[in-house]
């Protein structure tokens, strides 16, 4: 974890930085000697602000977490709230989806995935990916709300399980990938609406 959490100094920054660019351009994790040398920070400096290296990669990869919760929902809410017209909400919740879809299609999802399979044995790990999950949850129970509030779906829904069931579309890719014959962008994209319709615009 990084050492001073009120503020993320601009050394372990660059080194979070660094390590998400690396990841990004060979899809896996890079070694400490990559990161290393690809920052010019030395290994001293990296063990001033990270426990060890296998936090350096952790924090890492929540905050590139993080950032992907933040294009995802981060202005959904408040557009929800201001917007009075239903068909565009609908429009924008569909799209604001098939945008997590195709960032699974375009990156690893088996890498991605493998997050939540670590944090399950690391406790270090699963404190901080609890943290960006419990954000994400909220964002969407938030949307659920609003959805109801405004008449636009079945108030007897859970709000939490609305949460849990739309994200379970990620994992789905999962599954599909291992199948022979996969599901075209096209059916995604089906389902997608379909999901949508069924859990926030149900009346």
């Amino acid at each position: 974890m990084v050492k001073r959490k009120d503020v993320i100094h601009p050394t372990a920054q660059a080194l979070m930085d660094c390590t998400i660019a690396l990841m990004e351009k060979n899809d896996e994790t890079p070694t400490s000697d990559q990161v290393l040398e690809v920052s010019g920070i030395s290994k001293g400096s990296m063990y001033h602000f990270f426990e060890d290296y296998s936090d350096l990669v952790e924090t890492a990869e929540i905050q590139r977490f993080s950032l992907f919760v933040d294009q995802m929902c981060g202005e959904l809410v408040t557009f929800f709230k201001s917007i009075p017209d239903r068909e565009v909400a609908r429009t924008q919740m569909i799209e604001a989806v098939q945008r997590q879809i195709s960032h699974k299609f375009t990156s690893s999802t088996f890498h991605y995935s493998s997050i939540f399979t670590q944090a399950s044995n690391n406790a270090r790990l699963r404190t901080k990916l609890l943290a960006q999950q419990d954000r994400l949850n909220e964002l969407w129970i938030e949307l659920f709300g609003v959805c109801a509030v405004k008449g636009w779906t079945r108030t007897e829904m859970d709000p939490r399980s609305a949460s849990i069931i739309i994200q379970s579309l990620e994992f789905g890719l999962i599954v599909d990938q291992l199948q022979e014959t996969q599901l075209s962008q096209r059916n995604w994209k089906d389902l997608v609406e379909q999901m949508v319709d069924n859990i926030f615009f149900a009346n």
